[in-house]
């Protein structure tokens, strides 16, 4: 097996930038918001609000996810299949994590598929893992690929000042947003369990 060191010094790993990772992150989540109003329509007929704890249009999982599986997956690319078997493992690693940590942290259940079969402690699934593995394959192989061609076009088109600093006043926005609806949940939580 090849040590660590070998896996990340290989040409076939993609260096990535804190300002390129915090970017897929708010592409991720705000795709990911979208993605399940879209799910909730589809499932339920109806339009429903289905974002995370921040206020907005943000699903932290997904950004959390597109970063981590972008990363993680990196080492997978060598074709499909262990592409696939790496977005099952890191999407489902992912998916129990969060999961336990809203559980745990913020007294909230985002999602419970203990009615579905193979799932382990309801926070994960063998149909969402296999999801995450198809997800794994369309985000390194075509969509990821697309953003990274907008985000170089959006490079030579804008000034790296207005960039960056679009970039700082998102990262302000998304964390006054995050500190007000942690707030919110801690306040809920309080009232519901007194």
């Amino acid at each position: 097996m090849k040590k660590l060191r070998d896996i990340l010094s290989s040409n076939n790993i993609q260096k990535f930038t804190f300002s390129r990772l915090l970017t897929y992150f708010i592409i991720y989540s705000v795709w990911g918001y979208f993605a399940e109003i879209l799910f909730g329509l589809v499932k339920t007929g109806t339009i429903q609000s289905r974002q995370g704890f921040i206020y907005g249009p943000f699903c932290p999982i997904y950004g959390l996810g597109g970063v981590v599986m972008i990363v993680a997956l990196q080492y997978f690319k060598k074709n499909n299949y262990t592409l696939f078997a790496g977005g099952i493992l890191v999407g489902s690693i992912v998916e129990y994590l969060v999961s336990w940590f809203g559980e745990k942290f913020l007294n909230v259940t985002w999602w419970d598929y203990s009615s579905y079969p193979l799932n382990i402690n309801g926070r994960i699934c063998l149909l969402f893992s296999a999801i995450w593995g198809i997800l794994a394959i369309y985000l390194v192989r075509s969509l990821n690929v697309s953003m990274d061609k907008i985000i170089a076009k959006l490079q030579n088109a804008i000034p790296l000042k207005i960039l960056k600093s679009t970039l700082v006043i998102f990262c302000v926005f998304l964390a006054v947003k995050i500190r007000k609806s942690s707030k919110n949940l801690y306040f809920l939580s309080k009232e519901e369990n007194p």
